[in-house]
This record gives C-alpha cells, sequence and structure tokens, in this order.
C-alpha cells in the first residue's frame, strides 16, 4: 500500500465520509444520529490525538471551556463553581471533563441526540444529568424555563448539526443574567443563519453580546472537505 493510501485510511478511520456529506439539505435527527453511531467508537481518538494517527484533532473543546471560565470568572467569580451548567451537544464529554477537571465546575448536565456518543460519557461519570434529546424548535421537555446558569457548547453549531433557529429554545434554558458560550467555525456564512440569528436575538432583548473572539478550532491541518482552521468563539447574557 502507497503511503499516500495508508494516510487515507488512517484518515478515514477517524473522519468518516459521512460527517463530509451531511449538509443542511439532508441534515436530520436520524442523519446526525447515523453518523455519530459511525464515528462514536473513534471520535475521542480523532479529537485528542490528531496528526498522530493521520487526522487534524480538534481544539473547539478547550477553546469554549476557556472561554467559560474567563466570562463565568467575570461574571460570578472565580470561586463560583457550583453553576448549573448544561453541556449542550455534550457528546463523549469532552468538554464536561474540562469543566469538571481543568477548571473545577461539576454541577454539570450532558445533553445530545447521538445515544452511542451518551454512552460513552455515561463512562466518564462528570455529569450528574444526562438529557438524550434532539435540539431543534420544538421544546425539550426535560429543561424547564431559566434552569441552567450556563449553557456551553463546543463544536455543535456548524453545517449540518444544529440550526439557528435552535437558539430560540437553547436562551429559554438560560436563567436571565446566565451565559451562552459557544464556538462557530461558519458564524460569517450568511447561509449558516448563524449571525442573523443571534443579531435578531439581540434586537429582540433576549441576550446582549459579552465577546466574540477568534480561537482555534482544528489543529495542525484542516479537515478534507472543511474550508476553516478557526471558529467565531461567543459569549451571550441572558437579559
Amino acid at each position: 500500500m502507497a503511503i499516500g493510501d495508508m494516510a487515507e485510511e488512517r484518515y478515514a478511520l477517524h473522519y468518516p465520509q459521512e460527517a463530509l456529506e451531511i449538509n443542511w439539505n439532508n441534515t436530520s435527527k436520524e442523519k446526525i444520529q447515523e453518523l455519530f453511531k459511525i464515528w462514536a467508537g473513534n471520535y475521542d481518538r480523532w479529537v485528542l490525538e490528531g496528526s498522530a494517527n493521520g487526522a487534524p484533532g480538534c481544539y473547539s473543546h478547550l477553546s469554549c471551556g476557556e472561554a467559560f471560565f474567563n466570562a463565568a470568572k467575570d461574571l460570578y467569580g472565580e470561586s463560583k463553581k457550583d453553576l448549573k451548567i448544561l453541556d449542550c451537544g455534550c457528546g463523549s464529554g469532552l468538554s464536561g471533563q474540562v469543566l469538571k477537571d481543568k477548571y473545577g465546575y461539576d454541577n454539570l448536565t450532558g445533553l445530545d441526540v447521538s445515544e452511542d456518543m451518551l454512552d460513552i460519557a455515561r463512562q466518564r461519570k462528570i455529569y450528574k444529568t444526562i438529557i438524550s434529546a434532539f435540539v431543534g424548535t420544538d421544546r425539550v421537555k426535560e429543561i424547564q424555563d431559566g434552569e441552567y446558569d450556563a449553557v456551553i457548547s463546543s463544536g455543535v453549531f456548524q453545517t449540518g448539526l444544529v440550526r439557528a433557529k435552535a437558539l430560540d429554545e437553547i436562551t429559554r434554558w438560560i436563567k436571565p443574567g446566565g451565559i451562552m458560550c459557544f464556538t462557530c467555525p461558519v458564524f460569517d456564512k450568511e447561509e449558516s443563519g448563524y449571525k442573523e440569528k443571534c443579531e435578531s436575538l439581540e434586537k429582540e432583548g433576549k441576550w446582549t453580546l459579552v465577546s466574540n473572539k477568534e480561537a482555534e478550532y482544528y489543529g495542525d491541518q484542516i479537515p478534507k472537505g472543511r474550508g476553516y482552521k478557526t471558529c467565531r468563539m461567543l459569549v451571550y447574557k441572558k437579559l
């Protein structure tokens, strides 16, 4: 087998073709579940090991954890570690692990649509509660209005996954004065609708922008089929 073919095989192992094929025209709850059923077994390895296995690795969970810590420290104080935090699209629990191990937050809830990924998250034993749900325009019945001090979301607001219109439901979960912190590599792309929706929520008086910065998303290379290496790291405060 040629070296190029070997690299291609390693890449395919860690980054399934289904991830590249999913887009706004074919995405659905079932499509996302299908993708992560295929990817779950190799997802953590792809994120954490990076180019050692022919994959770029991903820093979004680290960028999101750092941005959340800084925003929460300014809002609540560094010693406030009992905040009730929802990890939206928690997947296998990588972001929750960062919040718990690096920053000391332990009142965590994980939410994801993929039971295969949630099975891995459960093994980490970092979430007090786990919710299996699809995040769209429908109300997630397990979550009360203003139940959480904060929502974080890493690697979720991108093509084919959670749509911009879901932000109406997500803001419902946050108590007034609480924050949402999320990565968005396609924030400025008009077709994604994220920027327009976020600005609309500001105009409606639902939240206000705390910070919008560039942050690392992928590691030492850009995955095939992706046109970005960094992301917008966004923090909003619920009004």
